[in-house]
């Protein structure tokens, strides 16, 4: 098992320990509301008028608001240690996705590329990533690829069972100057041609993208905040290094949101 594999399975971990723990303090929650129900029942009693009855009563009451206050401070030092817990969870959460960042910040995400074999070779298409390269303006060599493979398009669209979009590129650089220097270049993708990529002219060749390589999280959220844009009216969404960024206007001030929470949050203050 890979470096890259290890810190998945790290997460998958993380991330059913946490789904327990979301469990538990929705059951804790539970069995407090019930505890508190049952000891209003039990102080609600209505007194007889005999006198020894009602001094009875009442040691029993003050037992029982002892009992009440002793509990309560048991319940909320639980509380305490399952929120000292969810923000540890919270802490290690971070650090992987910080893992993940640091690996994907070498690579880029190419859509659109033609895929002429269906078994193109990890060789292949770095030589076509060369290609692409060269024709944007771009000097960059084999040693700066580390390695270049075709991944599905989550939401490809598809043609009576097959595939119209071809499956996209994941370039991993040796270098991140190189990287940064071909996403500088990406608005010059529309003057590519099929002559310019080496592919047969028969092949079409669609808008090509090219996109900064997103961790699993951060594609998460930037599909949940897309969502969030066309809702309310938010005329710019993007990534931008470890974060996603929502601006509502040209002149507004841009919103950064690290997490699905930071999402939440804003719904919350736009609801007001």
């Amino acid at each position: 098992m890979g470096d890259k594999d290890k810190v998945k399975a790290l997460r998958n971990e993380n991330d059913q320990l946490k789904r327990q723990l979301e469990a538990l303090k929705k059951e804790f929650e539970f069995i407090k509301t019930k505890m508190a129900e049952q000891i209003e029942s039990r102080t609600s009693i209505v007194a007889p008028p005999d006198k020894q009855d009602v001094q009875f009563l009442s040691d029993n009451y003050d037992a029982l608001v002892q009992s009440k206050t002793s509990l309560e401070e048991d319940l909320g030092r639980f509380s305490r240690r399952l929120d000292l817990l969810e923000k540890k969870f919270d802490r290690i959460d971070k650090a992987i996705d910080d893992i993940f960042y640091y690996s994907y910040q070498y690579n880029l995400k190419i859509v659109g590329v033609p895929q002429i074999n269906e078994n193109e070779s990890a060789e292949d298409t770095a030589n076509l990533c060369l290609k692409l390269f060269s024709s944007l303006g771009n000097d960059i060599s084999a040693s700066d690829i580390d390695i270049a493979h075709r991944v599905r398009l989550r939401n490809a669209t598809t043609d009576n069972g097959r595939r119209k979009q071809p499956n996209a590129i994941i370039c991993k650089f040796t270098r991140r100057m190189s990287r940064e220097k071909l996403l500088a270049s990406r608005r010059n993708t529309t003057q590519l041609t099929t002559e310019a990529l080496g592919l047969p002219p028969t092949v079409e060749v669609n808008r090509i993208k090219i996109y900064s390589h997103l961790t699993p999280r951060l594609q998460e959220l930037l599909h949940a905040a897309k969502a969030h844009q066309n809702t309310h009216h938010y005329k710019w969404c993007w990534a931008k290094g470890n974060a996603i960024f929502l601006r509502k206007t040209d002149t507004s001030t841009a919103i950064r949101l690290e997490s699905l929470d930071d999402l939440s949050k804003l719904r919350e203050r736009e609801s007001e």
